[in-house]
């Protein structure tokens, strides 16, 4: 809600000149600062801003990872062997997340996650020939590539931040799956073999922004950070019949809410 307020007053011509608003903590005591937000403290002197003394500029930004791997409580995931907790587990913290939440996730399921994986079975080791050589050829493509990765990088950022933002409708969601779509089939390249990685985390990128856009797109309703300005809906989010959406490379859909004991 303070993201969208922030983002209103921007779009609407109230914000600063660089596209922000005015965060004023000058009230606490110095004290109170130094001890409860050193690290925003610290961040801010960095750029020569002193927030014990002066307003900081702030501007909403992507925060939180709503979504993830399906987890059992135990934390197993679909494939056996792996365990998920925290941001790359989805289903604990529904349609928001916030930094408290957060927190507690990792602690909770973090712990769950490591039990479960102790007591799990010692698996036999089997080497896929075949997916070493797919991801030989993979990294090889990268070196023979012709787009700047930090180039490639900023056109989707740019691209999910205007269509698949705070405030989402279908247009907008679908230029930017456009985008990500058109951006899959440009030719990374690696200067040497140590932006391999860079090349991998792009292609990553382009794999979550496409779920991402998706799972947005067939959600009919607006539910915590998914704000669809598009939609009028009847109900608030604890009447909703709309349960967890689901979505993989192969299939999409969204679960019917189990009815209230």
């Amino acid at each position: 809600m303070v993201s969208r307020a922030i983002a209103t007053e921007i779009a609407q011509g109230r914000g600063t000149q660089r596209g922000g608003v005015y965060l004023d903590v000058t009230h606490l005591p110095k004290e109170q600062i130094e001890t409860r937000l050193p690290v925003m403290l610290e961040q801010f002197l960095t750029y020569g801003v002193d927030i014990r003394t002066e307003p900081m500029e702030v501007a909403p930004t992507a925060h939180h990872i709503m979504g993830g791997l399906r987890i059992t409580p135990e934390c197993r995931t679909t494939l056996p062997g792996l365990f998920a907790c925290g941001e790359s587990a989805g289903g604990v913290q529904g349609a928001n997340r916030l930094g408290g939440n957060a927190l507690a996730d990792t602690q909770v399921f973090g712990k769950r996650a490591g039990e479960s994986a102790a007591k799990e079975p010692r698996r036999e080791k089997k080497v896929d020939k075949a997916q070493i050589e797919q991801q030989q050829k993979q990294l090889d493509k990268f070196m023979s590539g012709t787009a700047n990765p930090a180039d490639v990088r900023k056109e989707l950022q740019l691209a999910m931040w205007k269509g698949a933002g705070i405030f989402r409708d279908e247009a907008g969601l679908k230029s930017a799956l456009v985008t990500v779509n058109r951006l899959m089939q440009v030719p990374v390249k690696a200067a040497s073999a140590r932006n391999l990685a860079d090349c991998c985390i792009i292609e990553n990128m382009f794999l979550t922004a496409s779920l991402i856009c998706r799972s947005a797109l067939i959600r009919p309703e607006s539910r915590g950070a998914h704000m669809r300005i598009d939609l009028k809906q009847e109900w608030d989010a604890m009447h909703s019949p709309y349960g967890h959406t689901y979505i993989s490379k192969d299939r999409e859909g969204i679960e019917k809410r189990e009815a209230a004991a």
